[in-house]
């Protein structure tokens, strides 16, 4: 299953109005896709949230953290 980490928790919308979304996200947490819905387009995540509910969110807010434990590992072993 996928693992992202949380990189930011606000939006912009088209207006510039800045929403915080930090009763759903938390900065540096990690999230996983949720297995029983589909997001609602390809630019989103469908990630279960903070309050454990399944959530459309942008991609741009997380990292993906196997990638992160991988380059961990690597720079471990001295890769």
């Amino acid at each position: 299953q996928m693992k992202l980490k949380c990189i930011r928790n606000w939006i912009t919308d088209p207006n510039g109005y800045e929403r915080d979304l930090s009763e759903y996200l938390t900065i540096g947490k990690i999230y996983y896709i949720s297995k029983f819905f589909e997001p609602c387009s390809e630019w989103v995540y469908c990630i279960i949230d903070d309050t454990n509910q399944p959530h459309d969110m942008s991609k741009d807010m997380f990292i993906d953290y196997v990638s992160i434990e991988r380059d961990m590992k690597l720079k471990a072993l001295g890769i």
